[in-house]
């Protein structure tokens, strides 16, 4: 029985590659549910600040950029004011904020990817 092996050598390629995609969709998927979850943790700063319990609000917010390491502000959904406070803080603490112009999930995606570029050329 004669073997071919430009067929074995493709074979092998074919299974490696089959490997790499399996290996990505996974890296994917949990890329996903991280995205999700941050997504949910994000207090909904639109709805909060249409509320009628502004005073509350605005304790929310200075407690949560307080504790934050790096705040991402969606400019798009915020009043005036509070834009100015976010970024006030950020100046005064010497906080890393970056700022969303529109409050959707690409621009947040996007938003994320900067701040772990930036985290991936710090190690480097």
């Amino acid at each position: 029985m004669r073997v071919d092996i430009g067929h074995v050598r493709m074979a092998e390629q074919a299974a490696q590659l089959r490997t790499e995609l399996a290996e990505r969709d996974t890296a994917i998927d949990a890329l996903r549910r991280q995205l999700d979850a941050l997504e949910a943790a994000m207090p909904d700063m639109c709805e909060r600040e249409r509320g009628s319990n502004v005073p509350n609000y605005r304790e929310l917010l200075d407690t949560s950029l307080a504790a934050a390491n790096l705040v991402i502000c969606q400019t798009g959904c915020i009043s005036h004011q509070a834009y100015w406070r976010v970024k006030d803080f950020c100046k005064r603490t010497g906080k890393r904020c970056l700022f969303v112009d529109n409050p959707s999930t690409s621009s947040f995606s996007v938003c994320l990817r900067r701040v772990a570029e930036a985290a991936v050329q710090v190690v480097e």
